[in-house]
């Protein structure tokens, strides 16, 4: 049967976290990473212990809860404003900046809500699992970012932004429920596609994904709760608290780094990075 190579619990959940942590705020997907690691486990026989479905989901939804935890702490300023803009605007006053505001969120965030739940119900099952949609993903979205990002003039800042504006950044946003897209990515691409400045259309972007991991990770939680709640394997909860840790901590690091950094490196490095990822993927499509 050949060599098999056994990953320890702590070893595949500590993986994976770093995977989360790192790669959802980054524009490189990271639905990629992760699929990737099960796949290849799967492909070379790795026996991944704690990899059944129900595991996988509770792993994932800690994930997703680290890294909300992550995006809030440091848009800490920006989410008060937003709790308080939401409340003035559920009691009618609407007409302040911080009610106009989370409005705008809220806009920017119904098409992929919407598009998301029928896409959990209709197109999910299998295609995060076809090589050849992640690995083309990755390099055609990729050199999206880079076009939009190479021509955009910058012209606009984060309070420029309007509901049409909105409304565009939230179409985009969409596009990322195709494996291989990135989110985060994608949502960047649109505010230089609009005219934003790197760091106005990056931090618009990076708050558009409070809402979205929000509504992605209690999906999530009700698959999970709806399975067999009580029937978890043993050691699960305390690999997914293991996972909120460790995935919130390097989210943040990775916030932290990444807006420090992105006027001086701008998108190029991670197109780069795309691209290799994708025809290593795709290559990895053809051989088999």
């Amino acid at each position: 049967n050949g060599l098999r190579l056994i990953i320890l619990p702590t070893t595949l959940v500590i993986l994976l976290s770093l995977i989360q942590g790192i790669t959802e705020f980054l524009p490189i997907s990271s639905s990629v990473h992760l699929v990737l690691v099960w796949q290849g486990a799967a492909l070379f026989e790795i026996p991944l212990l704690y990899a059944d479905p129900y595991t996988q989901r509770a792993i994932d939804v800690a994930a997703h809860v680290g890294t909300l935890a992550a995006v809030t702490v440091f848009f800490w300023r920006d989410v008060v404003h937003l709790v308080v803009g939401g409340w003035q605007f559920v009691t009618g006053q609407i007409g302040t900046a911080q009610a106009r505001r989370f409005g705008l969120l809220v806009l920017a965030s119904l098409p992929l809500i919407f598009a998301g739940f029928v896409w959990s119900l209709f197109g999910e099952a299998g295609l995060e699992r076809q090589l050849w949609v992640i690995g083309s993903a990755s390099i055609l979205f990729g050199l999206m970012i880079w076009w939009f990002d190479a021509r955009s003039d910058s012209r606009l800042a984060e309070d420029d932004l309007n509901w049409r504006r909105a409304l565009v950044f939230g179409l985009f946003q969409v596009l990322a429920l195709i494996p291989g897209t990135s989110r985060s990515g994608i949502t960047m691409a649109a505010g230089r596609a609009l005219g934003f400045s790197r760091a106005a259309g990056t931090k618009i972007a990076l708050l558009m994904s409070i809402p979205a991991i929000l509504a992605a990770g209690s999906l999530e939680a009700f698959r999970l709760i709806t399975a067999r709640p009580f029937q978890a394997p043993e050691g699960v909860w305390s690999s997914a608290g293991l996972v909120l840790v460790v995935s919130a901590l390097t989210a943040y690091v990775t916030l932290w780094l990444f807006t420090r950094f992105l006027p001086v490196t701008g998108f190029l490095p991670y197109v780069v990075y795309r691209v290799l990822l994708g025809l290593a993927v795709l290559t990895l499509a053809w051989l088999l």
